[in-house]
């Protein structure tokens, strides 16, 4: 962390303050991110909540699958909505059902929901009862349930299909009975967009004659005939995949008149017994008026042994009146003949803005239940090549959503989607509840966190301001004693002489010396007196540095003896606290003093040096020197051992008769150091 200039004269905060700031700061960091609309918050529960992360985890999981799976539109390409009972039906006539004859085999059935505009908006899953049976009866006329949901509400589907499976069997009839109806606002009713008969791929429900208690016969919205046509709210059976090759399907080239033939054909692998014919429309999502494009308003499906349609058999012939899809595929059933050749013939075109033409997104064969023109060659003198467009497209198994399925699988999925979608939304609910709960919980354990703290770090303050104040009545002390060691020994000796010379009145020789004792005795007490007020006035108070007094100290100590004096040159990065500063200076003074005093020396080295730790501190004279071994207190070593062990200094003697004497000090830093403004380090 770098930090800018400091101001003049900083204001120091006591060391509880600098301990509480940061849980003052997680405080605010947590109130923001608790806060926070971009998720900061819930990774910030999210790490301290198992159960939280397990459920986030799921929901990722569930979205994840539900990229795989198909999207229902859901949207009405048309005026037909499907099967309903009337509106005067009484609770008897509320049941439908497909008859077969012949006896159809099946092996499974699917009902798809309704999708209705009421008065003020879109209602999923209209007409759809709470409770309902399902039965097939097989060739028999043995009656096999296969859904009974009478003992509790069965919960709308919406748009979404409702399936069951059972073992393959002959049926000769499906029955679908409401025994708890729909009621809204009016009647009882049972509607339904389409029942769905399965063997294997193909659905047989068309096959079937529709029988019901009663029916709403208001065409093309209500009809019987709606519950077989293939018409559904969900839009193409197609799912998503990153293997699209991104074209729509099969366009040709433009004409200027409804009236230009237009045709493609299907050449198969090999001669097939074709079963049905499906035809996929081009479904133009991003223009809602070209919703269904370029399918043909009259065309025919022909299938052929002949290149050339020499024996051409026609399948169909529709218009749009009878066979507009919609968003849905358009089955035509065959009959079972050989055929190497399917054609599309459009006889009247899609009208476009100022020009016709005929477009299809896929064009499907099916024999012996599987599509056997995916991959097939595509024959079209007049299709349109481009980035959207290509005759390869009819037969390439994808539409503008995506690959085709077929029926079993796109319900399957279909029905898979809607179980994700209602656990998604309760897991959702839950979680965002729970979540929810924990930022408060967060938010509220860390304001009784930094109010603990806050208590705590006051406390803390008044305790350190109590151990201040003790600590400066100790330092007070300390200092009173050292004036009256200095001053009040120097006074004394001031009284002495003063008492002495005024009975000396008729040697005037001896009490000039004595008032110039005197005199340098006064001198001494003052600057001693100067440098404690400079020690603790520092530089605010006298202008000096604390290293400034020691030199000045070591430069009068050493009047009339050759001086090296060594400081650094700049203030401390770090330097001793007061008290420090002042153990550093008396220690100084009497090691200088000792060795004037004892040593005579010409010459003193004094040299203060900062260190790694702390500071190293030289003095070093070429007097008499002693032998170490030998020392008494005397010597003053005895207190220069004292201050140093009051410092945790390390005292290091060395000398020897007639080699001088050299003291060391390493005093080391410790927390009560302080930082200095623009110091060295």
């Amino acid at each position: 962390m770098r930090w800018g200039k400091l101001p003049e004269r900083p204001t120091r905060f006591p060391p509880s303050y600098l301990k509480a700031s940061p849980p003052i700061i997680l405080l605010l960091l947590t109130v923001c991110l608790v806060r926070s609309e971009v998720g900061a918050g819930e990774r910030m529960v999210l790490l301290v909540s198992p159960a939280l992360r397990e459920s986030a985890a799921r929901l990722r999981a569930i979205d994840e699958e539900l990229r795989s799976l198909p999207d229902p539109a859901p949207v009405r390409s048309g005026k037909r909505i499907g099967f309903s009972t009337a509106r005067d039906a009484r609770e008897r006539d509320l049941w439908v059902s497909l008859e077969f004859d012949p006896p159809v085999r099946a092996d499974s059935v699917a009902i798809l929901p309704t999708l209705v505009k009421g008065t003020r908006d879109i209602i999923p899953g209209f007409g759809f009862p709470h409770r309902f049976t399902l039965e097939v009866t097989d060739e028999t006329g043995a009656e096999h349930p296969v859904a009974d949901e009478t003992t509790e509400e069965f919960p709308n589907p919406g748009v979404y299909p409702v399936a069951w499976r059972f073992s393959p069997m002959t049926i000769k009839r499906v029955k679908f009975t409401a025994i708890d109806a729909w009621e809204q606002g009016g009647p009882s009713v049972l509607a339904l967009a389409e029942m769905v008969v399965l063997d294997g791929n193909y659905n047989i429900a068309p096959r079937g004659q529709v029988r019901a208690g009663s029916s709403r016969e208001a065409s093309p919205v209500w009809s019987s005939d709606n519950l077989t046509d293939s018409h559904t709210p969900l839009g193409l059976p197609a799912v998503a995949e990153a293997a699209n090759p991104g074209k729509l399907g099969y366009e040709s080239l433009s004409a200027r008149s409804a009236e230009t033939r237009k045709s493609v054909t299907v050449e198969l692998p090999d001669v097939h017994r074709i079963d049905e014919v499906r035809l996929v429309p081009v479904i133009r999502e991003e223009h809602p008026s070209w919703a269904v494009y370029g399918f043909p308003v009259r065309l025919s499906v022909e299938t052929a042994l002949q290149s050339d349609f020499s024996d051409a058999r026609v399948l169909a012939q529709l218009d749009r009146t009878s066979s507009y899809p919609g968003q849905n595929v358009l089955t035509i059933p065959a009959d079972g003949a050989p055929a190497r050749y399917v054609r599309v013939v459009a006889d009247q075109l899609w009208r476009r803005a100022g020009d016709y033409v005929f477009a299809l997104a896929e064009l499907q064969v099916y024999a012996a239940g599987r599509n056997v023109a995916q991959g097939a060659r595509v024959i079209a003198w007049d299709a349109r090549e481009s980035a959207e467009w290509s005759g390869s497209a009819l037969t390439d198994g994808f539409a503008a959503r995506g690959r085709l399925m077929e029926w079993p699988e796109w319900l399957g999925r279909l029905e898979r989607r809607h179980e994700l979608e209602a656990e998604r939304a309760r897991l959702s609910a839950s979680h965002t509840a729970q979540l929810e709960r924990r930022k408060r919980l967060l938010l509220n354990t860390s304001l009784a966190s930094v109010g603990l703290v806050a208590a705590l770090s006051l406390l803390q303050f008044f305790q350190h301001r109590r151990r201040r104040r003790i600590e400066r009545e100790e330092l007070r002390e300390r200092l009173a004693q050292d004036l009256h060691d200095e001053l009040g020994s120097n006074l004394g000796s001031i009284a002495l002489l003063s008492g002495m010379a005024a009975r000396r009145d008729g040697e005037s020789e001896t009490a000039r010396q004595d008032l110039a004792e005197i005199e340098q005795i006064a001198r001494q007490s003052a600057d001693s007196m100067h440098d404690l007020v400079s020690l603790l006035g520092g530089r605010k108070g006298s202008g000096k540095d604390w290293l400034e007094v020691l030199g000045a100290m070591a430069e009068r100590t050493l009047r009339g003896q050759t001086l090296e004096l060594a400081l650094p040159p700049q203030p401390l990065s770090l330097e001793p606290n007061l008290e420090t500063q002042r153990e550093i200076y008396l220690v100084c003074k009497e090691a200088l003093h000792n060795a004037v005093k004892h040593g005579r020396p010409s010459k003193v080295s004094f040299r203060v040096l900062p260190a790694p730790d702390g500071l190293c501190i030289e003095i070093k004279d070429n007097g008499c020197g002693f032998d170490t071994a030998q020392a008494t207190d005397g010597s003053g070593l005895s207190n220069l051992r004292a201050r140093a062990a009051r410092m945790q200094a390390t005292l290091d003697v060395q000398s020897a008769g007639g080699r001088g004497t050299t003291i060391r000090f390493a005093v080391p830093r410790n927390r009560r150091w302080r930082r200095t403004r623009g110091g060295s380090p």
